[in-house]
């Protein structure tokens, strides 16, 4: 319906997760929220999740539409680690 009422307009879909996938071989957009490094994995696993998918879609343009760490202000640590909540695991994770 989208591209019937203006077929110049991309479309996006974002998509947590692995269910519900087939929508994106509809869009032009694929976007991605994923949370490497926070949920599950590591930060380092971006890249090569985004690398399989342009794989299996190369002609779709990919983004990223959320990323990132959950953080207490003002909650701290010296040895910050995953899912810790801390603002140095954060600030790290966005560094990687």
């Amino acid at each position: 319906i989208a591209k019937q009422l203006d077929p110049q307009r991309k479309t996006a879909q974002a998509q947590f997760g692995d269910r519900g996938t087939e929508i994106l071989r509809i869009t032009d957009i694929r976007g991605w929220n994923r949370y490497f490094g926070w949920y599950y994995g590591e930060f380092g696993d971006f890249g090569p999740f985004l690398d399989e998918d342009k794989r299996k879609a190369p002609n779709q343009i990919i983004m990223v539409s959320e990323y990132g760490a959950d953080n207490l202000r003002g909650y701290h640590s010296e040895r910050p680690m995953a899912s810790d909540f801390t603002e140095e695991w954060a600030l790290a994770l966005h560094k990687a």
